[in-house]
Formats: structure tokens, C-alpha cells, sequence
């Protein structure tokens, strides 16, 4: 993997046929193309173009302290609007034990995972509160050693990506959670990679459609990241 020259913490870790250009600024442009792809990029067997730019300096974050997390982008493609740039940061549940928390525009209202509001001229905002809102959890709380939900559902009533946790409920069942750079080992994450803890992606293991999107802010706790 070719690291470009960059942004203060912030590094490309994109897979196959995905690229983030203009990574010396504030504004990174997030690129997704249309080619299928041998197998073996990913933890899992995905052969898509997925764009994900690591941010540093999270690493220890106790889950606790998250209260914010704020994205605005610009849509430049002349595809639909969709898929958008989304957030996945890494938690260490417990020591050794790792959880992929996401934060999707598309996720559907009812699971409560932020505000989505669009600001006109292709240009959109996310805005994720962690008192008020709830979190997506990859392969949630049912898989060994979490076999037996530890957590109550908050919304929605099927395991991922069609249920969505409260983070007092997590944190009480969790209380040391935090973040950590790590490679996780998940499907989705580019081969037994260590990656910064707070990710801001586009496309997935299976994606192969084309879009280009700018990055026109992300901050954690209302700083930029």
C-alpha cells in the first residue's frame, strides 16, 4: 500500500478500485469505480471499491467520551445521490475484543442513528449525537464471545444492519470500551491492515458503482478531525 502525500493524520487506506485524491487539504474527494475485483484485498471475500480515509490520534478514546460526530459533503458525480460517505469506528469491547460501530445516512429513521439534512447544491450534513442517538453494531451483539446480547435492542428488532444500540446501554454493559487502532480481522476491512480507530468511508467489499464525492468537513466533538 502507496501512502500519498496528506493531511496532518489523515491517511488513504482505500481498496481496490477506490481512491481519495486531494488528501494534502481539508477537502478530500472520494472516488468509487466499477470494477470487479479478484478476491483476497479484504479480511472477507469482497471483490468491491471501497474509499476510506483513517483518521488519527483516537486510538484510547474511551467510547464514553464520544458525545459528536459531524460530516458534510458534496455530491460531484452525475449518478444518484447514493451510496453517501458513512463513519465506522473500531471499539475494543472488551481486551482482544473488537466491534465495527457505524454510522450510515441510510439507515432507516426508525433506527435513530443522526440527522440528515441537506444544505442544496449537492451539498449534504450528517450529525450524529451520542446522547440522543443510537449506533449501528457489525455483527451487533451475537456473535461469540458476545453469544447472548449483553445490550437491549433500542430499534429495530433483526441483527445487523437492521437493529441499532443505545450507548448508555453499551457503556453500561461495557464500561471500559474504547477506541483503538487495530486490524479488527472484519470482512470489510482491508487484509490484516492495522487501520486508525475512526474511519470515514465510501462503498463496501461488494460495491462496484462509480461515485465522487468531496469531504467539505468532519470533526469529532465539534474539532475537526
Amino acid at each position: 500500500m502507496t501512502f500519498r502525500l496528506h493531511h496532518a493524520g489523515w491517511l488513504d487506506y482505500s481498496v481496490n478500485g477506490a481512491r481519495i485524491y486531494n488528501m494534502e487539504t481539508e477537502t478530500p474527494v472520494f472516488v468509487t469505480n466499477t470494477q470487479v475485483n479478484a478476491a483476497g484485498a479484504y479480511n472477507g471475500a469482497g471483490v468491491g471499491n471501497k474509499a476510506i480515509l483513517g483518521c488519527t490520534g483516537y486510538s484510547g478514546t474511551a467510547l464514553g467520551a464520544i458525545t459528536s460526530i459531524y460530516w458534510e459533503w458534496e455530491h460531484l458525480s452525475f449518478e444518484a445521490d447514493a451510496p453517501r460517505p458513512y463513519v465506522n469506528f473500531i471499539v475494543q469491547m472488551t481486551p482482544g475484543v473488537y466491534r465495527i460501530f457505524a454510522l450510515d445516512p441510510a439507515a432507516p429513521a426508525p433506527l435513530n442513528i443522526g440527522t440528515l439534512t441537506n444544505l442544496g447544491s449537492n451539498r449534504f450534513s450528517f450529525m450524529h449525537t451520542t446522547a440522543t442517538n443510537s449506533v449501528q453494531v457489525v455483527n451487533a451483539f451475537t456473535t461469540a464471545p458476545f453469544v447472548s446480547p449483553p445490550v437491549p435492542v433500542a430499534h429495530g428488532a433483526a441483527p445487523w444492519p437492521s437493529a441499532s444500540f443505545n450507548y448508555s446501554d453499551i457503556l453500561s454493559s461495557f464500561p471500559a470500551a474504547a477506541l483503538i487502532d487495530v486490524s479488527s480481522l472484519d470482512g470489510g476491512m482491508p487484509k490484516t491492515t492495522v487501520t486508525p480507530s475512526m474511519l470515514l468511508a465510501l462503498g463496501d467489499s461488494s460495491n462496484v458503482t462509480h461515485r465522487i464525492y468531496r469531504i467539505l468537513d468532519f470533526k469529532i466533538n465539534g474539532v475537526s478531525a
